[in-house]
């Protein structure tokens, strides 16, 4: 049976908020309130240990650029458990600015990282500076201007989704080929299949 990762069944607890909580074996997530003025959201990332004996590890998504200094100290207190770790890609299933808000920082900060879009999603590629504030939303602070250089740009491809490196441990699903737009409404939205536990991360 296949999962499908929602924000919207996570506990209430506190417990669960602004921290790496392993909900599988190698797979973690943790949950950010995204404040809409008097109203909160949560907003879930997660972190796939790919190659738990060379410790390497895959982001998928950001959160939102509120919460940037709170995704840091989750990560940092998180990686102190795990030392000569590597972060090898950020992972994005869309450019929804509560998805992308702490790129610019995480590419500043983990030098050798790149960055895993599907090939419709092309706001980040060709060494364009665009607005941080995806959509023009309004309702949140934003970064600014996002620059990323092609080269820590890798693009999956309709149709050639195992190229990518972990192919076998996190399969690429182009929503769009799926008739599963009740998950996203971005034509180049990608969820990941984390084939050890049959989760989807949208």
């Amino acid at each position: 049976m296949i999962q499908l990762l929602s924000e919207f069944k996570l506990p209430l607890d506190d417990h669960y908020y602004e921290k790496f909580i392993e909900i599988f074996p190698n797979l973690y997530r943790a949950t950010f309130n995204l404040q809409f003025g008097p109203l909160h959201w949560p907003v879930s990332i997660f972190l796939i240990n790919v190659e738990p004996s060379n410790n390497v590890w895959i982001l998928i998504d950001t959160a939102d650029p509120d919460n940037i200094s709170k995704l840091f100290t989750a990560l940092s207190q998180h990686f102190s458990k795990f030392p000569n770790y590597q972060l090898k890609y950020i992972l994005l299933t869309h450019d929804h600015f509560d998805h992308t808000g702490s790129i610019s920082r995480l590419l500043d900060e983990y030098e050798d990282i790149k960055l895993v879009l599907g090939e419709p999603e092309s706001f980040l590629t060709n060494n364009k500076n665009v607005n941080g504030k995806i959509h023009t939303q309004q309702l949140t602070t934003v970064e600014g201007k996002i620059t990323v250089d092609k080269d820590r740009i890798v693009m999956i491809k309709r149709g050639k989704e195992e190229e990518f490196e972990f192919f076998n441990i996190l399969k690429p699903i182009f929503i769009a080929d799926y008739n599963l737009e009740f998950i996203s409404n971005n034509i180049g939205s990608i969820s990941y299949l984390h084939n050890p536990t049959n989760c989807i991360m949208c």
